[in-house]
């Protein structure tokens, strides 16, 4: 056996592509979860704050009543635009410096609060109108301005949000915008795609609104808070400030990244602490005791095995398992040793067994032509037993010149003890048949010498016949055999369902009745045991007598071992895969017309 090359950390790998994917994967699921948390939270702290400064801009915005202002800066912006000299100021009592508020504060005029709508409306000339109309816009734009500049907003805007007047703008600043948009410009500002605007404007509610805005008021993302100026009950104009969404998602994503980086040396940490705990505790051991296993394989050395087994000090289940693992090398050194002695046990009984198989057929003829100087009668047998040795025998021998006995017999069961009650029943046949008893007193004598002494109830069927050869004549007696098949010359193999007594071996003083029929010259008989018919194949199906006699008589046959041999290969095309279950035993005897007797049939 080769050595085997060391393969190390092969868990550490295969931990590391298990591992390793999840980690990355359990940090991205993290990470994103950790933004898009801290992206709402932020947005949430964010837009409380906002609607603080809205309210706090819209106050400073409309601390002045402007009621009176919306429609007529609506109807025509450039009047309101437009100067008005010291001399036509003068003329009508009006001082031009109020309307620069180059030294505005936040607080109204004096005397602003009094100026309501009908007040306005009741003024008669046109320039004093105006002058207080670009009195009022000014102070708009100066309290925007003052927001805009005093507030980290990226845009600050007051514009009329309806779809009737496209974003008609009154004031607004942005630091991504050269200049403030003046009184009459238009805004790209499309309500369809503000559906939180619009909202707002369908309810009519005070009530700031949020959101996120690409392409107004600049192709910048904004994120932008809305509060309504509500005139009349009317929606007039929305005031709005935004910040750079760019910002936000910095603010976020340095948080965030800051995070994971901290998350991910805190994992980062943790896996390595247990990669090294896994090969200090488990991969370590494991190559140790996989080293030591190598060396038992190729040494078979259990002591050695033992001795560095012990050396693994583990208190956790590697331990155990070197411990069990010795425990397996000296059981195995047990079993090797009893594995040796059967194995020496087996193949002695084997030799024996062989030796028994050898005494088996040594017991039966099986040289052919048995009788070569015989040309009067044709006989063949043969045993193909389904363990080494087996129960079924046959047996032929001369009582004397013309006197032929025939035996074919089953003993019940398979194996040594099958065999050895197989040659004492042979034995006390052959022996009760040469003092010239006939068959029933054969069989008789049989069946009493073996239910004197028989233990292990143990019986054979038998069928035993004396053939006159002259004649022709066949006395027979069958003792729980099966039928004989007989083919008369010029005929069929036909089943000869002959008189049955019972098995021998079965019952004391059973008596046991003969019969006598004729074998014609030229004509055959077989006999054979229930190994043939009950040939099984895998379906459990039979071999059965009718498919015996269906192959006997398919072709003529030359000789009676060309008969047996055919007989047997049909059993063994039908069995095909199927395993032998009994003993397949046949034997033949054809009468032969001998060249005498066809002379004389002649004359």
């Amino acid at each position: 056996m080769g050595k085997h090359k060391p393969s190390r950390s092969k868990l550490i790998i295969e931990l590391s592509v298990g591992v390793l994917p999840i980690f990355a994967v359990t940090l991205v699921v993290f990470v994103m979860i950790l933004y898009r948390g801290m992206m709402s939270s932020f947005l949430k702290s964010k837009q409380d704050s906002m609607v603080e400064e809205i309210n706090e801009t819209y106050n400073m915005i409309f601390i002045i009543n402007y009621d009176w202002f919306w429609d007529e800066a609506d109807k025509d912006p450039e009047l309101i635009k437009s100067e008005i000299t010291e001399e036509e100021a003068e003329a009508h009592g009006l001082y031009v410096d109020s309307i620069f508020g180059e030294d505005y504060d936040g607080i109204a005029p004096e005397g602003y609060e009094e100026k309501t709508t009908e007040w306005f409306y009741s003024l008669q000339d046109d320039l004093v109108r105006n002058y207080y109309l670009k009195d009022a816009y000014e102070y708009l734009k100066c309290d925007i301005d003052y927001c805009f500049m005093n507030n980290d907003y990226s845009t600050i805007f007051v514009i009329d949000p309806r779809d009737s007047h496209s974003g008609y703008v009154y004031y607004s600043r942005s630091y991504d915008n050269d200049g403030p948009s003046e009184l009459g410009d238009h805004a790209e500002f499309d309500i369809d795609e503000h559906p939180n605007v619009n909202k707002m404007l369908a309810a009519e509610s005070p009530e700031p609104v949020f959101e996120r805005s690409v392409g107004f008021p600049d192709d910048m993302p904004t994120y932008i808070v809305y509060k309504p100026v509500i005139v009349d009950n009317q929606v007039r104009a929305v005031v709005g400030i935004g910040y750079n969404w760019v910002d936000f998602f910095k603010d976020v994503l340095t948080m965030v990244i800051g995070l994971a980086l901290a998350l991910f040396w805190g994992l980062g940490i943790c896996f390595v602490q247990v990669f090294l705990l896994v090969y200090l505790r488990a991969v370590r051991p494991a190559e140790n005791m996989q080293k030591c296993v190598r060396e038992y394989t190729m040494t078979k050395d259990g002591s050695s095995l033992v001795a560095n087994m012990s050396n693994l000090h583990s208190s956790n289940e590697f331990g155990s398992l070197s411990r069990d693992i010795s425990n397996l090398a000296k059981e195995i050194e047990h079993y090797t040793s009893e594995i040796v002695t059967m194995t020496e046990e087996r193949q002695k009984a084997a030799s024996e067994l062989e030796m028994a198989k050898n005494i088996q057929e040594g017991q039966l003829p099986s040289s052919f032509p048995a009788f070569p100087e015989r040309d009067d009668f044709d006989i063949y047998a043969s045993m193909t037993p389904a363990k080494e040795v087996g129960g079924d025998f046959y047996d032929f021998f001369l009582i004397d010149d013309d006197h032929l006995a025939l035996v074919m017999a089953d003993v019940s069961g398979k194996g040594i003890p099958a065999a050895l009650f197989m040659m004492m029943s042979k034995i006390l046949i052959h022996n009760y048949a040469m003092i010239g008893l006939s068959p029933h007193e054969v069989i008789e004598r049989t069946n009493a010498s073996i239910c004197e002494n028989n233990p292990s109830k143990m019986f054979v069927t038998v069928w035993f016949g004396i053939l006159e050869i002259s004649t022709g004549k066949i006395v027979a007696c069958n003792a729980g055999h099966e039928y004989p098949v007989i083919k008369q010359p010029d005929g069929r193999f036909e089943l000869f369902k002959d008189k049955h007594g019972f098995v021998v071996g079965g019952i004391e003083n059973k008596k046991y009745k003969e019969y006598e029929f004729t074998l014609e010259k030229g004509g055959i008989l077989f006999v054979y045991t229930d190994g043939v018919p009950e040939a099984t194949d895998s379906n459990t199906q039979l071999y059965g007598t009718d498919r015996l006699i269906e192959a006997m008589n398919r072709e003529r046959f030359t000789s009676c071992e060309h008969l047996l041999n055919t007989v047997h290969e049909d059993v063994d095309a039908f069995v095909g895969e199927a395993p032998q279950f009994d003993d397949l035993t046949m034997m033949a005897i054809k009468l032969n017309v001998t060249e005498e007797k066809s002379n004389e049939g002649k004359n």
